[in-house]
């Protein structure tokens, strides 16, 4: 009751910052409609995450609450950055104009709308889960199979990166869409077999907790970051501690608010200190020296979504008609391994946006590969070049729904290690889940449905199983019971 009071006070402040902020800002600088519409918006994360408070229990973990965080930084803070300030929040190869940044403002309070009614109607009591309740403990000799395999090939698609970049660090940094284009399927399976060869080892020390799995878990976690280190992405390098949380929330013990807390703000400072550390490493003579002082505003700059979303407005219909779907249709060719389909398109799907919005920003490099950076299309703008107005509602409205039935797997089947390791690593990835839609449901659908496999076949015969509805044995019991002779 004191940890729920304690949120009920943040959000309690959180509501006076977001509703009254935008019209102490722009309002001042003429910005009504802006202000008016990220007023809105801000009311409207307010409320609904007070209605989620007054739920019987809160869970911390559950999407709406990380959504409704990115979104604020997204669509609400930045905005307003742009307005005020847009000498320096302004990205420099994109286009900016008055009516399209209305638009962005206008369109993302009721993107969120749309999102939070998806998720509400998936979350709904009486909707049926399709999902059998999946079995724990596994069988350890198979676990250690699929660890070791997934070992291996983690190793081998690290060699293969960095072979393919020269063993070159530093242009590995420098050139992060250079080095992934092309092989997005290998990219996928080298995230996949990363986090299989961190919570398989995690598995085995929870159904026997001894000091060696334990060692092996520990030792699977530092040399995992290390690998993963080498590509510049923070979400690679983060994707393995905040997954163990989560499926320590979920399967373990629940974390409680204050510790959330502060592990909130360890994975936020550890998060801008490796993007600084990148910025020093990509040092160039025309480019200022990142430092700790300028980072809060660099993180901030970065956050594109409604920058691109605002450029994408303004480009069509009046320069590009919309495409009416094409763009998810190609998305389909993601399944396609280039190495399988020779003739597969260079640009494709939701690419084309950024051929569109930004031309030559990412262009082919006559020695092979790419040289520039890529661009995210968001999900908004990828609803909008499809269908306009209509299609940013349809495509949140959607969002929100699948995330919605994703939770609500894991509530209905709560206190299962094997849903928790599903859903970890989702979750995880959902800081950057505004940057794309077709793609990121088929990633989050190919990850689903191989975990779900993977998980089935670990199985033991007389597994511990229970109804859909009850609640699973705990890892503690588990333990326990394999552990007694």
């Amino acid at each position: 009751m004191r940890h729920r009071s304690l949120l009920a006070l943040t959000l309690g402040v959180a509501f006076v910052a977001l509703s009254i902020a935008p019209l102490l800002v722009l309002l001042p600088m003429g910005h009504h409609t802006e202000a008016l519409s990220l007023s809105l918006l801000g009311t409207a994360v307010a409320v609904v995450l007070f209605s989620a408070l007054s739920r019987p229990v809160v869970d911390l973990f559950e999407p709406l609450w990380l959504f409704s965080a990115v979104y604020v930084v997204g669509f609400w803070l930045k905005p307003m950055l742009v307005v005020a300030r847009p000498e320096v929040f302004k990205i420099s190869y994109l286009d900016y104009s008055q009516g399209a940044m209305r638009s962005a403002c206008v369109l993302g309070a009721f993107g969120f709308l749309a999102f939070v009614a998806g998720y509400r109607l998936a979350t709904w009591r009486r909707s049926v889960d399709p999902f059998t309740r999946l079995r724990w403990p596994w069988r350890r000799g198979r676990v250690v199979l699929a660890a070791t395999v997934s070992v291996g090939l983690f190793v081998w698609l690290l060699y293969y990166f960095l072979a393919k970049s020269g063993f070159d660090i530093v242009y590995m940094y420098q050139n992060r869409a250079a080095v992934n284009r092309l092989d997005g399927d290998l990219v996928f399976l080298l995230h996949f077999v990363a986090w299989m060869a961190v919570i398989l080892p995690f598995s085995l020390y929870c159904m026997r907790p001894r000091w060696q799995w334990g060692l092996v878990t520990f030792v699977s976690i530092l040399a995992v970051m290390a690998g993963m280190s080498v590509f510049a992405a923070r979400f690679s390098l983060l994707m393995t501690i905040v997954g163990l949380l989560v499926v320590r929330h979920y399967a373990i013990r629940r974390i409680s608010y204050p510790r959330l807390l502060v592990v909130g703000v360890a994975v936020l400072l550890a998060h801008s200190a490796f993007g600084t550390v990148r910025g020093w490493v990509t040092h160039e003579p025309t480019r200022p020296r990142r430092s700790l002082s300028n980072t809060l505003s660099g993180e901030i700059k970065s956050v594109a979504d409604w920058d691109i979303f605002a450029a994408i407005i303004d480009y069509y219909p009046e320069s590009h008609e919309h495409y009416f779907g094409q763009l998810a249709v190609e998305s389909t060719y993601w399944l396609i391994p280039r190495r399988v389909w020779s003739g597969k398109p260079v640009w494709y799907g939701p690419q084309r946006i950024q051929d569109d919005i930004a031309p030559g920003l990412l262009s082919a490099s006559n020695q092979g590969g790419f040289v520039g950076t890529s661009i995210a299309q968001s999900t908004l703008g990828e609803g909008y070049a499809e269908f306009g107005a209509f299609g940013v509602v349809a495509y949140l409205l959607m969002f929100g729904f699948v995330w919605g039935r994703l939770y609500r797997f894991v509530r209905v089947h709560r206190g299962s290690f094997p849903v928790a390791s599903i859903y970890a690593p989702i979750y995880a990835y959902l800081p950057m889940a505004l940057r794309s839609f077709t793609s990121l449901l088929l990633m989050m659908a190919l990850w689903f449905t191989t975990m779900f496999i993977l998980c089935s076949l670990m199985e033991r015969r007389r597994a511990y199983s229970g109804r859909l509805s009850s609640r699973g044995p705990s890892v503690q019991a588990v333990a326990a019971r394999v552990a007694s002779p």
